[in-house]
């Protein structure tokens, strides 16, 4: 009867482990995409992938640093402050509400500016963010995606 209960303690044990860690465990469903995105953001970089009237264009934008500038709110706003070049005080501020929702980043100035529901997030660290837009005007006869590279400035 000893044998039997140290055999079981010692199964016990062993078990222990494997009850509190698992071989797959589930990616959770918002990586804190929301708090990242929080801050300033300067686009470095746009690519573009897009047939207009089936004329293929392919291609990158460098704009300017500072030029195109993202502010994300804590509070759902998302602003684009326009610079006096010389003195880089901000002359004029545009805003619109946005909402992060898993990898998907609403927002009023995707519908705005590009027609779309979302940005999609393909990437964000804490220094840096890509985000890509798909869109697909049909009665324009024009489809493609941009995808945004940014650098954290704040």
């Amino acid at each position: 009867m000893k044998k039997m209960t140290s055999f079981m303690v010692m199964l016990l044990i062993a078990m222990v482990p494997v009850l509190f860690n698992s071989c797959n465990q589930p990616e959770p469903d918002d990586p804190n995409y929301a708090k990242l995105i929080v801050g300033e953001w300067d686009c470095t970089r746009y690519d573009f992938d897009a047939e207009i009237d089936g004329e293929k264009e392919v291609g990158s934008a460098y704009p300017e640093p500072l030029e195109w500038v993202w502010k994300f709110s804590k509070t759902g706003v998302l602003s684009f402050p326009w610079y006096d070049k010389p003195d880089n005080v901000t002359i004029e501020e545009e805003t619109f509400r946005y909402e992060v929702e898993g990898d998907k980043l609403y927002s009023e100035y995707a519908m705005e500016a590009f027609s779309a529901q979302y940005f999609t997030i393909e990437s964000i660290t804490a220094e840096k963010m890509v985000l890509k837009l798909e869109f697909n005007y049909q009665h324009l006869n024009e489809r493609g995606t941009y995808t945004f590279n940014f650098k954290r400035i704040k």
